[in-house]
């Protein structure tokens, strides 16, 4: 029988997505931890809730993208940590059935605590292999980092896969906007091309909702999916010809063969865009961060994020007036960003928060918002566009740019640039707000 919890472990390398390094140093640093970089965790959420049976892997390009912002969960380790399947959700299976090899092969896995960018069945098992392991004994705690945020989120119980799937569904969001008076006109979930070309027809209800408040064309969402990936714009006058019109046809069915249900709302002359981030703790307290300004493309797909320069992220219960975190900690706003209007958004953000906890989610969390311009030139707020019940870019961020502002008085580096395994990646690059995240990542 092997010893539960050893400091020691036998350790696996492979050409790519490495389990853990060769071990000859004894073993992992006490309170380490494996940080999941599923940052494709979209379509896990669909399969989930049996949306779609698709098998889908995501392409050179798409798993460029993923390493490039998958720099950024440095900003939550310590040396030490374990990074896995920053390569796509290839490499993370690759990386489970290792794990599951060894410990059926007998051999001593470490006893170490999982965190992920999302909660999946693959993060799930990954945890039941560790605990199976080690004679189903709780990993220890992952060893402090010094960010309050950074270490609530490890030390959170995480949520079921299920539960987590669920409340990434559009349609959690879209009933979420009703509730709260920020539902966009015409808003609605669909399943079908048919559904679509009803509400889109001279008769339809997101037609005729789209027209009053001066939109042109309606964009129809996947309902598990972010940063502006998987969606199709419907134009109102029918398109430009038959070959655009078939080919409006073939890529709804596509989307719907692929993700099973969508959303479609009025595509509105957006302005800014902007996004409020924080956590749900394990009492089920809402917990908020701070607020942020966003780096979208004329298409809404995700460029970049600015936070507000010596925040302090301390965390606290939300709910007190804006301008003032709980605790008397300042909150700056993103550049632009009325104070009426960031009132609105952890207003807001408090609400899905509550809603989120309600539903039996822990974790991170985050909102997108965008400023549009309406037919009568009137620029309003939409205070909810989309609810990421998951880590956020926009979280990464206000974390990076916090340990980045608290380094000098440190005295040391505040996290590392190349959390373990890196295989052949760059330095995690911490110049927050900067344009070089390519399209693909999330948008909060």
């Amino acid at each position: 029988m092997r010893a539960a919890g050893r400091a020691t472990t036998q350790c696996r390398r492979r050409e790519r997505g490495v389990v853990s390094s060769e071990c000859a140093d004894g073993g992992w640093p006490g309170g380490a931890g494996i940080l999941v970089a599923n940052l494709d965790a979209d379509h896990d959420f669909e399969t989930t809730l049996g949306l779609t049976r698709t098998v889908r892997r995501p392409s050179p390009r798409a798993r460029d993208r993923a390493v490039e912002l998958g720099r950024w969960l440095a900003a939550l380790t310590n040396p030490g940590d374990r990074m896995i399947g920053i390569g796509g959700d290839r490499d993370r299976e690759h990386e489970v059935e290792a794990w599951r090899a060894a410990d059926g092969q007998g051999a001593d896995l470490p006893n170490v605590p999982v965190l992920a960018w999302a909660e999946t069945r693959a993060v799930a098992d990954l945890r039941a292999v560790i605990r199976r392991a080690n004679g189903d004994r709780p990993p220890p705690a992952h060893r402090p980092t010094g960010h309050a945020v950074v270490d609530a989120l490890w030390s959170i119980q995480p949520p079921d896969a299920v539960i987590t799937a669920r409340c990434n569904h559009r349609g959690f969001g879209l009933r979420l906007a009703r509730e709260l008076g920020e539902a966009l006109p015409g808003a609605a979930l669909v399943r079908s091309r048919g559904e679509v070309a009803m509400r889109v027809g001279q008769q339809g209800d997101s037609r005729r909702e789209a027209v009053r408040v001066g939109a042109t064309a309606c964009v129809v969402k996947a309902v598990c999916s972010s940063a502006g990936r998987d969606r199709v714009w419907v134009p109102l006058d029918g398109g430009d010809g038959v070959a655009e019109r078939e080919a409006i046809d073939t890529q709804l069915d596509r989307l719907f063969e692929r993700h099973g249900e969508a959303v479609i709302e009025p595509w509105l002359d957006r302005t800014d865009d902007f996004g409020a981030v924080g956590y749900v703790d394990d009492a089920g307290r809402v917990q908020f961060v701070g607020l942020h300004r966003m780096r979208v493309d004329g298409r809404g797909r995700f460029r970049g994020i600015d936070v507000p320069a010596a925040e302090e992220l301390d965390g606290g219960t939300d709910g007190e007036a804006d301008g003032v975190a709980d605790g008397g900690a300042a909150v700056r706003l993103p550049v632009g960003l009325l104070p009426g209007e960031a009132a609105r958004l952890r207003e807001v953000h408090r609400a899905v928060g509550v809603a989120l906890a309600g539903a039996g989610y822990r974790g991170a969390f985050g909102i997108d918002a965008f400023r549009w311009r309406d037919a009568a030139e009137r620029i309003r707020l939409h205070a909810l566009g989309e609810v990421n019940a998951r880590v956020t870019m926009g979280l990464l961020a206000h974390i990076a740019a916090d340990r980045l502002a608290r380094s000098p008085s440190e005295g040391r580096t505040p996290f590392p640039q190349q959390p373990q395994p890196v295989d052949d990646h760059e330095q995690a690059r911490a110049d927050v707000g900067e344009d070089r995240h390519p399209e693909g990542g999330d948008a909060g």
